[in-house]
């Protein structure tokens, strides 16, 4: 009986014979191992082969969502074929922040990671590059000698934010009147952004309320406000309805934001891509 070399066998690369005659034959795979079956002058002789196994090999390294922005949580995943579990993945964010260290016996590893980046930005009309980190990854398995290891380059992009003037609104209005808000926000990365006001509010009977404002395109080192000027364009305000309750209305509100994937003007839930800095802030209905 001939077995290929090969770690993973190919039932057409094998051949059976016995004093030279050639027999028919089948196989099958058992735990750790390979077998082929044959009868010859009626007798049955069953063989169980043990076989190496194939190489540890990294088949990708990733992070997602894309794109990546500061402050916000991302989950790289590390993918690999052959070895032997358990597997070791150690992972280094290039940032200088401690490594991580995940152990499994899957085909691939995943831990999250929040990059932590500062920019400076100087003014309302400007374009930031990101910040490039080198992230790695390194796995081995049950054989001290078996190892596969990857890179990849992760680009941090600035995050939008609340402008000077934040969120703006009447402090006290008559009910039902709408709760008219007006907004100012900047986009000092390189990518074309929908943002949204998220707020919640609780109101004066304890109860909470979430509300998202519609979404506004902010294109590349723009400035979304109210008004429109030489700074900004505009209008960014949206209306909140009035709730069953009178009294003082508490509010957090934040701006969250992601790339319009279908072009459909509307930030769904799914094309999120973060949740920028908060603002707070009251008002009363009476």
């Amino acid at each position: 009986m001939t077995i290929p070399s090969s770690a993973v066998p190919n039932v057409n690369q094998i051949q059976v014979a016995v004093n030279g005659v050639s027999v028919p034959f089948t196989t099958g795979t058992t735990t750790g191992g390979f077998w082929v079956f044959f009868t010859f002058h009626f007798s049955t002789v069953h063989i169980t082969i043990t076989f190496a196994q194939a190489p540890l090999v990294l088949t990708s390294f990733t992070i997602n969502p894309q794109p990546v922005f500061q402050n916000q949580t991302r989950t790289l995943t590390a993918t690999y074929t052959g070895g032997t579990a358990p597997f070791t993945c150690v992972f280094n964010f290039g940032d200088s922040s401690p490594t991580a260290t995940i152990m499994t016996s899957a085909q691939s590893c995943s831990v999250t990671h929040t990059y932590n980046v500062t920019f400076v930005i100087p003014s309302q009309k400007v374009i930031l590059p990101p910040t490039n980190f080198t992230a790695t990854v390194r796995i081995t398995d049950s054989n001290p000698s078996d190892l596969a290891t990857g890179s990849l380059v992760v680009h941090v992009h600035p995050e939008p934010l609340f402008q000077r003037q934040a969120l703006s609104w009447k402090h006290n209005l008559a009910f039902p009147t709408d709760q008219s808000f007006v907004a100012a926000v900047q986009n000092p990365s390189q990518i074309d952004l929908l943002v949204r006001v998220h707020m919640v509010f609780l109101a004066p009977d304890s109860s909470i309320d979430v509300f998202n404002s519609p979404a506004f395109a902010i294109p590349s080192g723009k400035t979304l406000c109210n008004t429109g000027s030489s700074r900004c364009f505009g209008p960014m305000s949206f209306s909140y309805p009035p709730k069953d309750g009178l009294g003082t209305y508490v509010f957090s509100a934040f701006v969250q934001y992601g790339v319009d994937t279908n072009n459909d003007g509307i930030l769904q839930d799914s094309e999120l891509l973060g949740t920028a800095i908060d603002f707070s802030g009251s008002f009363i209905w009476f």
